[in-house]
């Protein structure tokens, strides 16, 4: 048989005669060009981890960060997900204003709540109180005031009608409102308006007339 440098014309290095480098990569012998370098490659095939490698360990797996900066979103990594998720939670978001609804909404506009919107809802401050507005303020919650327009009006004559944000409409009965006569005591009754009780003591001379057509219209005993 021919002799062995005929068959092998160079020297034949095995890989474990190759300097070996570092722990990040892994040496081997080609028959072409000798030994050789080649990096390590570093997978776990896991989305959840940050897949490097350490010169004097070899590999590193790290866990990834799937914060969103956002305030209000849960955030985790999902292996079956392949990565990521940010869960919006609106019950992460609480102003303190009860008349407010409060939702996690992340994007570049809400960032500087953490995600949070907080729209105010004025049916929250409904105080069933018909001549007041009611309306909610974001800072302060729910503000009522005397709507101004709204008719308190009790169809009695007599009556100074307005609203208070505390009562709502007030009739008020007024006196003053009612025509006085000589001999009647004359007062406001705040349901059947002006009243007019005769009396002969105020009289001069003569019995008290409490007839109409003496005294005029309203004029009755």
């Amino acid at each position: 048989r021919p002799p062995r440098s005929t068959l092998f014309p160079y020297t034949t290095l095995f890989r474990s005669e190759c300097e070996e480098g570092s722990a990040c990569e892994h040496s081997f012998c080609d028959l072409d060009d000798g030994c050789g370098l080649a990096d390590v490659v570093c997978s776990d095939n896991n989305a959840c981890t940050d897949d490097s490698c350490d010169p004097d360990t070899g590999c590193v797996f790290s866990e990834i960060d799937c914060s969103d900066d956002y305030f209000c979103t849960f955030d985790s990594c999902d292996y079956d997900a392949e990565g990521c998720t940010n869960v919006p939670e609106d019950h992460l978001c609480d102003d303190g204003v009860a008349c407010t609804s409060d939702t996690c909404e992340p994007s570049e506009a809400t960032l500087g709540d953490g995600g949070c919107v907080f729209l105010p809802d004025n049916d929250c401050c409904d105080d069933n109180i018909e001549c007041t507005n009611d309306v909610c303020d974001q800072t302060e919650g729910c503000v009522y005031t005397v709507n101004a327009e709204y008719p308190c009006s009790d169809d009695v004559a007599c009556t100074d009608d307005y609203c208070t944000v505390e009562e709502g409409c007030v009739h008020e009965a007024n006196d003053a409102n009612c025509p006085e006569y000589e001999c009647t005591y004359d007062f406001c009754d705040p349901v059947d308006g002006c009243q007019h009780i005769p009396d002969d003591n105020l009289c001069d001379s003569t019995a008290c007339e409490t007839y109409a057509s003496v005294y005029g219209d309203g004029i009755y005993s």
